[in-house]
């Protein structure tokens, strides 16, 4: 059996104090099409941010035709932390900002965030997208107080494509507006909400970074997705179900959305919960750790795909997790994130039930023993 020793650099460096807006250039993540990268073997250095975006072949299936693909990669950015914030204007005083830093991979559940990768490393095939939307920035204004208040909110929308690298490409924006009146406000005197105001895009098109992806399920090869399948232009299809892919060929490959690498931060409590942008995570949750992962393992999933015939039909492989602590230093006052249950500018707590300061990460990938 062999080992990944190189992922447990990855993951201990995982958690690096950027504290930019993730939907920024500043925040970039994964590869676009007309970037500028610094490459080397296994990774690409984005000179314009200093992300560190590495790719690791592992696994690969041959498909039907030309445009689908089955091949399963090692994926790392460097980029870790993401802004959800909100700029607020009261009736009187001076205006603020609200929100929190959260983790790469994690989203509020009120849905105002975008996670564009898991943090440290995880392993998934290369050719899935998803589709969504998000309220890159919401102004909140307020006039009058007590009951006599009216509260008005604007938020800025981009629909975007994500790929399994972490890049985002937009294929739309819009506006979404709230209006809330207290109940001293007299209803012909509260403002109207326009007729888009229920969160329409006003404008959709082909992807802005030249990627070829577009908001009609596309991507560059032709190739059209839905919740649960690729097709190509000739009828071939990969499909999914919450157990594991059908490729072309017919081979089942399994795979879950539950366990070790679908939430990264399990014993965390509140408003912060998984993300859940990215596609299954390879393999089969096991109930204790196996004997192949390395010391330190806390959680681990076996992963048993296809194989040559030489080989008895069948390989192995072992994805281990382990939990790693981490502590920030954002300097914002302590008032972030109180609400998620992971801890910003507190010292970690490992032994807290609300899961402050600790991640569940990959730390190793055993590959099968096929000598």
């Amino acid at each position: 059996m062999k080992a990944s020793r190189f992922l447990m650099a990855l993951s201990l460096a995982s958690f690096s104090s950027c504290v930019l807006a993730q939907t920024t250039p500043d925040m970039a993540t994964g590869l676009s099409p007309y970037a500028t990268y610094i490459p080397s073997e296994i990774d690409n250095v984005n000179p314009a941010n200093g992300n560190i975006f590495i790719k690791i072949p592992l696994l690969g299936y041959p498909q039907k035709g030309e445009k689908l693909r089955m091949n399963y990669y090692i994926f790392y950015n460097d980029k870790q932390w993401q802004a959800n914030l909100t700029y607020n204007t009261p009736s009187s005083g001076n205006p603020y900002i609200s929100g929190a830093w959260t983790p790469s991979g994690v989203s509020l559940s009120g849905g105002n965030s975008l996670a564009p990768s898991p943090i440290g490393v995880y392993v998934a095939r290369d050719q899935y997208l998803g589709f969504g939307a998000n309220y890159n920035q919401t102004k909140v204004q307020t006039f009058g107080t007590g009951s006599d208040e009216v509260i008005e909110s604007t938020s800025y929308l981009t629909q975007y494509v994500y790929t399994t690298d972490g890049a985002i490409h937009y294929v739309g924006d819009g506006v979404k507006e709230t209006v809330g009146c207290g109940p001293l406000v007299p209803s012909n005197s509260c403002p109207d909400v326009p007729s888009w105001g229920n969160g329409l895009f006003i404008n959709t098109y082909p992807a802005t970074d030249g990627s070829g992806y577009d908001q009609h399920n596309h991507d560059p090869k032709g190739n059209i997705y839905t919740g649960s399948s690729v097709t190509d232009p000739n009828g071939n299809s990969v499909t999914w179900s919450s157990s594991g892919w059908t490729d072309t060929m017919g081979r089942f490959i399994p795979g879950g959305n539950t366990g070790p690498g679908a939430n990264e931060f399990p014993n965390a409590s509140g408003y912060t919960v998984s993300s859940g942008f990215f596609d299954l995570v390879p393999g089969t949750t096991l109930s204790g750790v196996p004997s192949q992962c390395p010391s330190g393992t806390s959680a681990a999933r076996s992963w048993t795909v296809p194989g040559s015939t030489s080989n008895g039909g069948s390989a192995t492989y072992y994805l281990c997790y382990s939990y790693l602590t981490f502590q920030t230093a954002f300097n914002l006052g302590g008032n972030l994130m109180t609400e998620s249950g992971i801890a910003v500018d507190s010292p970690p707590d490992v032994n807290s039930s609300s899961g402050l300061g600790e991640a569940l990460l990959l730390t190793a990938v055993v590959l099968p023993d096929l000598n």
